[in-house]
């Protein structure tokens, strides 16, 4: 089995609502940075790395996300509208930790949910995947894009 050292730092900015300013009543985003550092590989070296994947000891890996969510309040009687938007990309190098996030692959999605009386949400979500084949786990997932419909209720 191989060990590897790795130290890992989220900054995450709280939620924040989006006043309302003509173009939206209400909403949120949220924006996320995350960095890697492999410190050391004690044993099995090849487990953790191969010759197509830059992973090496020492170098800080970075990663970014964004959320951006603007609502509409009563866009029919009862009825929110919420956009909601995603994107994250790998920065720089390829993450030491599993879904850690690979230079020049990320993901997506676009979407619209709405939210009847507090009761029914539904949600119609289009989801992406970009970067090249190579970088990563999360490059075998470029051709998998993908639209979900996700029907909830409360009670």
């Amino acid at each position: 089995m191989a060990t590897a050292g790795v130290d890992q730092v989220k900054v995450r900015h709280r939620p924040r609502l989006l006043s309302d300013n003509g173009l939206w009543e209400g909403g949120s985003y949220i924006v996320e940075a995350t960095f890697s550092l492999l410190d050391s590989i004690n044993s099995r070296q090849d487990l953790v790395a191969d010759g197509d994947v830059n992973l090496s000891e020492g170098r800080i890996t970075s990663h970014v996300a964004v959320n951006f969510n603007p609502v509409w309040y009563q866009v029919f009687s009862g009825t929110d509208l919420t956009l909601k938007t995603s994107v994250g990309v790998g920065i720089d190098g390829n993450s030491p930790i599993g879904f850690g996030g690979d230079e020049e692959v990320g993901n997506g999605a676009l979407g619209a949910e709405l939210n009847v009386n507090q009761t029914w949400t539904a949600e119609l979500r289009y989801n992406f995947f970009f970067g090249p084949y190579k970088n990563g786990v999360a490059g075998l997932w470029k051709d998998r894009d993908n639209v979900s419909l996700t029907v909830k209720r409360t009670f």
